[in-house]
């Protein structure tokens, strides 16, 4: 299934989400729409992610409209590593999240994202950190106006660039298998396809990285119309731009493609690269969402026929799956951090099965419960 399947609604000015698994090509398509002259997306935040699941498990400021909780969530904000990383200044910061209007769980979010923004002379921010493609319902009750990219890429080249880092001792995090890697791309993936057909197409966009690489323009354009962003051809050229070449100047080799037009040669690496027995193993963990999405595959088993039969049904009749089991959890303390973990039990219980309605409630009930917190914590639930 590819972007020129989906419908887009109309445009809007509110912040700009990029989210999929890592190493699905979320960096390209940032770094072609941050050279946009109306949108700024700095390198990924991770503060929303990481208070997200500090939540979670039961901490952090139960009342962020009081003094102590607003300078607990706005001292985790701007002394984030990845807030010092983009070279602001403090006190500018804290001087804004002094200001605020409304003490919110949104007003605190954007301050850093929208100052980076204001630095760059550009009225309109986005954020580009894939993890979020597990979060996107929270995102969307934080910033009601938000909107969401969500780039797919093909599981068995994401799962060769996710093992290839491990290989090269470049990252500590991630599969350590290719079944692994299968069923951690189908989790997240799915996450978000799941989150999308509740957004709709008005906040929601899915589109495929091959389909991106083999025509940029094709995709960028109705992608600008549909977030409300007059097209501009600096997108196009955006491996010319300042911000790519220093962005790919900063250390890591393999980020120099950067700076070359998109390559469609990026796409179907595992045909030459994977095992055959890494193609099979793959296959049982994440054959039917592949399949769903449009990539080829061969022969599948039971269960991911079960899953790719599922994700039709969803696809064709709207966001019903796990509906029914998703209320939000209203316990605290310790039995709220063990009911979500056993939420986590149990998509990893449904994925494995190939089963779509456990695995939905129990991705909606924990995204609702999140959401619940961080409303209770403003004074709103």
């Amino acid at each position: 299934m590819s972007s020129a399947h989906l419908q887009a609604g109309p445009g809007g000015s509110g912040p700009l989400f990029v989210v999929g698994c890592g190493r699905s090509g979320t960096t390209l398509l940032r770094l072609m729409l941050t050279a946009h002259p109306d949108l700024s997306i700095p390198e990924e935040s991770h503060y929303m992610y990481d208070w997200f699941r500090r939540r979670a498990k039961g901490r952090g400021p139960t009342d962020i409209t009081s003094a102590a909780g607003w300078g607990e969530l706005t001292d985790f904000v701007l002394e984030h590593p990845r807030t010092r990383h983009l070279g602001l200044d403090a006190a500018v910061l804290r001087r804004r999240c002094d200001d605020v209007a409304t003490r919110s769980h949104a007003a605190a979010f954007a301050v850093v994202l929208s100052e980076a923004a204001a630095r760059e002379g550009k009225p309109r921010w986005g954020d580009k950190t894939p993890q979020h493609v597990q979060y996107m319902l929270v995102l969307a009750e934080v910033f009601p106006d938000a909107r969401f990219v969500h780039l797919v890429r093909d599981g068995r080249d994401t799962s060769l660039s996710l093992l290839s880092l491990r290989k090269r001792r470049l990252s500590r995090w991630g599969p350590r298998s290719m079944g692994h890697a299968g069923y951690y791309w189908a989790w997240l993936v799915l996450s978000g396809l799941l989150a999308g057909q509740r957004l709709g197409p008005e906040r929601y966009l899915q589109l495929r990285f091959e389909d991106l690489v083999a025509a940029p323009e094709d995709h960028l354009r109705p992608l600008c119309a549909w977030a409300g962003l007059p097209f501009h051809d600096g997108i196009l050229s955006y491996h010319e731009s300042e911000t790519t070449r220093a962005y790919a100047q900063a250390g890591d080799p393999r980020k120099r493609w950067l700076t070359r037009p998109p390559d469609p040669d990026r796409t179907d690496r595992w045909k030459q690269d994977m095992s055959p027995d890494d193609q099979a193993s793959l296959l049982r963990q994440a054959g039917g969402l592949l399949a769903h999405l449009g990539y080829e595959v061969g022969a599948l088993s039971t269960r991911q026929e079960r899953l790719r039969g599922a994700l039709r049904t969803l696809q064709a009749d709207g966001p019903d799956p796990g509906e029914r089991s998703a209320s939000p959890h209203r316990v605290r303390g310790r039995a709220l951090t063990a009911a979500l973990l056993l939420d986590r039990a149990r998509q990893v219980a449904a994925l494995r099965r190939g089963s779509l309605d456990p695995f939905a409630g129990a991705s909606l009930r924990w995204q609702r419960t999140l959401a619940l917190l961080l409303a209770e914590a403003e004074g709103r639930a």
